[in-house]
This record gives C-alpha cells, sequence and structure tokens, in this order.
C-alpha cells in the first residue's frame, strides 16, 4: 500500500512473479466500489463539524490540485450545512491544527445527479439493450450514462431526455465534435510521448469547459486528467471503474473471462 499526495489517496498493489508491482484494480464490468468512507479522517470530519455545525453533511471531497496542495490544502470538500446551504471549501494542516477556507473551488470528476426519473429510463434502456453502465458525465447536454454491450461489446452513451431516453453508440477517443486548443494538444503529445500514455477517451465538462482525458497506461491502469485551456494538467486521479478502463484493457490484456 503507498501513499501520495492528500491524505487519503492512496494505490493498493501486488507482487507479480518477477518482482514487479502491479496496482490492484476493481473487475470489468462491476459496479464501481463505493465512495471512499471519512471515517479515517475524523480531525477533517471535527473540523467541518466545529465551523460548520454538527449536522453538516458531506458530499463529496477530492485530492487538492497542485496549486491547492502548495497553499497546504489536503481535502477539498462539498459540503451541505444544516441550513440546507451547499459550499465547497479546502481543509488544510498547519502542524496539528486544522483550518478552513471557503471559496468557489471547482468540484472535478463529480457528474450531475441524474433525477429519479432519468434514473428509471437509464436502467430500462439498459435492461431492453443488454447494457452494463458504468460512469455518469455531464456533457454540453447534460448528464450522460456510460454502458457498453454484453452481447458484443460495444460502447453506447444513455441519455435522459425530456421525451425519454436516448441510447447513442459511442466510440471511445478523441471525437470529432472536441476541438483541442494548441496548448491542450501539446499536452496530449506530451503525455504519449514522455509518460508512455495512451489516449483512450476524452470530452469536455458540461460546466466547466475543460477537457477530461483518460489516459492508459501499457499495463491496463487508467487515469483521468483535467487540462484546462493553457494546456495545464490540474487535476488527475484512478479511472479505473469507468468505461474508458474496460475499453482500453480489452486492447492491451483482452477480454474480460467468467
Amino acid at each position: 500500500m503507498t501513499f501520495s499526495g492528500a491524505v487519503d489517496q492512496t494505490r493498493l498493489c501486488g507482487a507479480t512473479a518477477r518482482g514487479a508491482l502491479r496496482e490492484i484494480t476493481p473487475p470489468l464490468d462491476q459496479p464501481p466500489p463505493p465512495p471512499a468512507r471519512l471515517d479515517h479522517l475524523a480531525g477533517e470530519e471535527q473540523a467541518i463539524h466545529s465551523v460548520f455545525g454538527i449536522t453538516a453533511r458531506i458530499l463529496d471531497a477530492r485530492a487538492p490540485t497542485v496549486p491547492e496542495d502548495a497553499a497546504g490544502l489536503t481535502s477539498i470538500m462539498h459540503l451541505r450545512t444544516e441550513d440546507d446551504v451547499a459550499i465547497n471549501y479546502g481543509l488544510g494542516w498547519h502542524g496539528t491544527t486544522p483550518f478552513v477556507l471557503r471559496a468557489d473551488f471547482p468540484r472535478f470528476g463529480i457528474p450531475s445527479d441524474l433525477a429519479e426519473v432519468g434514473a428509471v429510463g437509464v436502467a430500462a434502456a439498459a435492461a431492453a439493450g443488454h447494457l452494463a453502465t458504468f460512469e455518469t458525465r455531464d456533457d454540453a447536454n447534460g448528464p450522460v450514462v456510460m454502458a457498453r454491450s454484453n452481447c458484443d461489446g460495444t460502447f453506447h452513451l444513455i441519455r435522459p431526455t425530456a421525451d425519454g431516453t436516448q441510447v447513442e453508440a459511442y466510440t471511445p477517443g478523441i471525437q470529432a465534435g472536441l476541438p483541442l486548443n494548441a496548448d491542450q494538444a501539446l499536452w496530449v503529445r506530451y503525455a504519449r510521448a514522455h509518460e508512455n500514455l495512451t489516449v483512450v477517451d476524452a470530452h469536455r465538462d458540461g460546466r466547466s469547459g475543460n477537457i477530461f482525458v483518460l489516459a492508459g497506461a501499457p499495463d491496463g491502469q487508467v487515469t483521468r486528467h483535467l487540462i484546462d485551456a493553457d494546456g495545464t494538467e490540474v487535476w488527475r486521479a484512478a479511472a479505473d471503474d469507468t468505461a474508458a478502463a474496460a475499453y482500453h484493457r480489452d486492447r492491451v490484456i483482452g477480454p474480460a473471462r467468467d
């Protein structure tokens, strides 16, 4: 088990017969693991309850970006207060003393929640089409669910609409309708040449306008990278439970077998 970056960022690895380390990742076509509990962050939870009230509820959390980490923040969290107000804040430590910074921190990689009727429609469309569903993400037209056919392995987008549910064929990659500016294209070339990464999929976040790139390593691991308009990578996280990960592993390891 290795720890890097913020306190809750861990990687579990196993040793191969040749002595190399390989990260242990979730199985393909299985529901992603539940969001990490924050029980082990008792000090941080105590700090936010001291500031925002005992009934304040953490909705989601992420690791800090490089500038946020340099400012001393260890966690960026989205919170709902006892007055039912949603806020974003960063938490850091000065020695053993925590401090809280309330600001408009972006919520990278956190898609919009599907409305109940939309979730029901997505489940029905997946069952009718024999599709295994993966992550939900936002694009220019709102939330969409990634899915893969259990019959032929092809990928699809399941999109809730006002008139029902629409299923669209999808091929992971840099889509024709996703223009990269010169700086973002330079980052892609750097990742390919110097990090030995393959760009598996990419999409523009429907709220920020930045580019999310899902990149695969030769051993099958996939990470999600947020690239801003200046071509700077401001955040990355493991993405081994995504449709892009299944697509990538099919090509470097082979299709999963029962």
